[in-house]
């Protein structure tokens, strides 16, 4: 708790995302027994439910509907539910936040920072 610099309810520690079932190939983006190659990591580059798929380095996504994924670049996973306008976000102070998909991307970085110094208002 001392390295989150930026106040406990700024900054994001975990959010929902969309678990793809295994069919002939696995996609292991939010499961947390399988944590390999962090695959229970969320980035907060783009906001909620964005149309920008999910980056496995190890090819270990299966793109569906609604959780793009792509076997390229580095790991990235992005909040995503199914929920209409955002997701479910838990916040360092234990709070629960319903984060719009329309927050100002800017914004929704500095949720992710834990000590970037950036002050936030409301989001």
């Amino acid at each position: 708790m001392r390295d989150i610099t930026d106040g406990a309810s700024n900054t994001a520690m975990a959010s929902e995302i969309i678990l793809t079932a295994d069919t002939t190939f696995h996609d292991l983006r939010g499961r947390y027994y399988n944590s390999w190659e962090g695959n229970v990591w969320f980035s907060t580059l783009n906001p909620p439910n964005t149309t920008v798929g999910d980056r496995s380095e190890m090819g270990l996504c299966i793109s569906a509907p609604r959780r793009p994924c792509t076997s390229s670049g580095i790991n990235a996973q992005y909040a995503r539910s199914q929920h209409v306008g955002g997701a479910h976000t838990l916040l360092a102070d234990g709070s629960i936040r319903f984060i719009s998909e329309n927050i100002d991307t800017t914004t929704w970085n500095h949720v992710g920072a834990r000590n970037d110094g950036n002050v936030l208002g409301e989001f």
